[in-house]
């Protein structure tokens, strides 16, 4: 569960992509984004954002593109992409978004399995 405050949003990739971004965002210390892997998706990581924000920091999580709820190709696995810089496309969304959003600064990364 997601801490009180949270938000969802829609975001289009440069390629049409609609894509999913969770944001907690309060906090006095920074924003942690948090890059997750495979298969996964933002709801998994709602104990991390509470740990995070009890701690100072805003926090935001990406459902990359074929996971969660962000659009699948019509083709090929659930999380399949043709190449693998199709996820820096989500990447640029996803910081744009944030930029967008005015997150608190400085934003930290924190990678997990297939996003570190």
């Amino acid at each position: 569960m997601f801490p009180v405050g949270s938000r969802a949003y829609w975001l289009d990739a440069d390629d049409g992509i609609r894509l999913r971004l969770a944001v907690v965002p309060e906090g006095r210390l920074g924003t942690v984004i948090l890059f997750n892997g495979r298969t996964e998706y933002n709801e998994k990581f709602g104990h991390v954002a509470t740990f995070l924000a009890d701690r100072g920091f805003a926090f935001a999580t990406l459902d990359w593109r074929g996971q969660g709820l962000s659009d699948r190709k019509t083709t090929g696995d659930a999380c399949h992409v043709d190449d693998f810089s199709e996820f820096q496309i989500d990447v640029d969304a996803a910081m744009s978004a944030l930029s967008s959003l005015a997150v608190p600064r400085p934003v930290f990364l924190l990678g997990h399995s297939m996003g570190g």
